[in-house]
């Protein structure tokens, strides 16, 4: 297995290098079957959430969008108290 890169400055950079590469991946994931294209999603998540920690700085709850389950808005309701 890779090591998780994190750093969200490093990513950027290589997002802008490797723009064109980025391009034609995002075609080839279009060319997929959606059920295909979801369980390989699903599969590369299993690997990679549980090797993030979402309370050491919370960027991507800033700038990205993220999915919240039922159960943790609940959660956050709760010590929010709302």
């Amino acid at each position: 297995m890779h090591e998780l890169i994190i750093d969200r400055n490093f990513i950027k950079e290589q997002a802008e290098i490797k723009q064109e590469e980025n391009d034609a991946f995002r075609t080839y994931l279009k060319s997929l079957n959606s059920d295909e294209l979801d369980g390989k999603v699903h599969a590369i998540n299993d690997v990679v959430a549980p090797q993030i920690d979402c309370t050491a700085c919370g960027a991507c709850c800033r700038q990205l969008m993220i999915n919240v389950t039922e159960e943790e808005k609940n959660k956050v309701a709760t010590v929010l108290q709302i």
